[in-house]
């Protein structure tokens, strides 16, 4: 009996050993696999290609976070355009007799060398009053992650920031100091006068009965219940007042959209001015492709909320901006056949307007309710994506907390490049990883799976 209970000890610590060292094994992996991958990339970005100096700075990473560790054999080696770095380790085994040598351990990284290929990318990003807060410190929060990676790619990079709601704002100037001829601003300053009635009471009295609750929405999205005190009037007399006022037609920087079907998707000035939408306020200016990274995270912080979602403004202006023609000439200055161009575009929400009646001036053309419900407005968004895919720039689409089943996100998911570059993100923290992702997938150093011969 007693030589049978030792005989199962031994077969239960057998096992156990076994069980332990497997585990020790895996937890060795992972840590040589995250030391490999910092080593790659590390090797990768320094642009050498001589197989020692990458050896050196493999083994420098490695040894950064191998300071009390096991012996570790580190080799780093090129494979074309790719660099790779292998690590093995040996495991002793904790039980005797389950092997005549240690267990090797071995684990490969591989990234190829970065792309010195220049990047022009527009940022096009939902700044409509369903972002208010929140949403927006979370886009603010994504969109300096990006920039943070952008800044460290080798490349030239330079990059445009186009928010958006129902308008864009281009900046405001004075119309006798504004030499931009391609815009239309012959209504902007006229006056007309208007008279209405005002309805006045006098002795009326007025007492709260209660409370009522409504639903509110900003830019078609359910915000939540807003509760209000209920008044009840009685008595008075009422008297009508006839009130006449002048009217003057202002412009604050906002863009409206050509009339013309062919024209609204045309990203270029082509000698048919471009129409200012009068009396309208919109958010922060866009910023022109820029390398100046320090203004790019100002203007991003400077974001604000208002107004409601038409895509195709956001489409336009992000696409004129990576246009070498006017409106916008930074592009031009880029000659670099092998010239990547990009635009990575984000909303939150479903198109709700389209184009409408003229703001009062022959030029500007307002983005209204209709009764298409936006329809109009959805259709020239994919047109427009066609056309911007047509002129050879990689689109990026971030659908922000929406729905998967609705016709403007299908839309978004048919103007990305592909569906790789498409992102449905439904939080913050998801939201700053798909920044960061698009991020890394234009910057060309990265990990990738690579065989070993190992």
């Amino acid at each position: 009996m007693a030589m049978m209970t030792a005989l199962m000890m031994g077969v239960v610590i057998l096992g156990v050993g076994a069980a332990l060292d497997y585990t020790l094994m895996n937890n060795q992996s992972s840590d040589l696999q995250n030391m490999a991958d910092a080593a790659v990339l590390a090797a990768a970005r320094s642009g050498e290609d001589d197989p020692a100096k990458l050896q050196k700075i493999a083994q420098a990473v490695v040894n950064s976070h191998n300071v009390d560790g096991p012996k570790l054999t580190v080799k780093a080696r090129l494979d074309g355009d790719i660099v790779v770095v292998d690590i093995t380790s040996e495991h002793e085994l904790l039980i005797p007799g389950m092997g005549d040598e240690p267990k090797r351990v071995s684990v490969t990284s591989a990234s190829p060398r970065p792309s010195t290929t220049p990047i022009n990318l527009a940022l096009v990003l939902d700044t409509t009053d369903s972002m208010h807060g929140a949403n927006i410190a979370a886009l603010k929060l994504a969109s300096s992650a990006l920039l943070t990676e952008m800044e460290n790619v080798e490349s030239e990079t330079r990059v445009s920031i186009v928010p958006f709601s129902d308008y864009v704002n281009i900046g405001y100037k004075e119309k006798a100091k504004d030499n931009r001829h391609w815009i239309d601003r012959k209504d902007e300053g006229h006056s007309w006068k208007s008279c209405w009635d005002r309805t006045n009471w006098k002795g009326r009295t007025c007492k709260k009965v209660g409370k009522t609750t409504h639903p509110v929405y900003k830019d078609g999205k359910f915000m939540g219940n807003q509760t209000r005190d209920k008044w009840s009037c009685t008595g008075g007399s009422k008297t009508i007042e006839r009130v006449c006022g002048t009217h003057t037609k202002k412009w604050h920087g906002c863009m409206g959209t050509r009339e013309n079907d062919k024209r609204a998707q045309q990203a270029d000035y082509d000698g048919v001015k471009l129409p200012v939408a009068i009396n309208q306020t919109c958010g922060t200016p866009i910023m022109p492709l820029s390398s100046n990274f320090a203004e790019m995270r100002t203007r991003v912080q400077s974001l604000s909320t208002r107004g409601e979602t038409y895509l195709p403004s956001g489409l336009i202006w992000g696409w004129r901006t990576l246009d070498p023609e006017l409106p916008y000439t930074e592009a031009a200055s880029t000659r670099d056949p092998e010239l990547m161009t990009a635009m990575l575009f984000m909303t939150d929400g479903a198109n709700t307007r389209s184009r409408g009646k003229s703001s009062g001036n022959s030029s500007g053309t307002d983005h209204e309710y209709k009764k298409d419900g936006g329809a109009a407005g959805l259709k020239l968004t994919k047109d427009l994506c066609e056309a911007i895919k047509d002129d050879g720039i990689h689109v990026f689409v971030v659908a922000y907390q929406m729905p998967g089943k609705n016709s403007t996100a299908q839309v978004l998911s048919d103007c990305a490049t592909d569906s790789s570059t498409f992102f449905e993100p439904e939080n913050a923290q998801q939201l700053v990883s798909s920044f960061r992702d698009i991020a890394k997938m234009l910057n060309q150093t990265r990990l990738i799976y690579h065989e070993t011969d190992s």
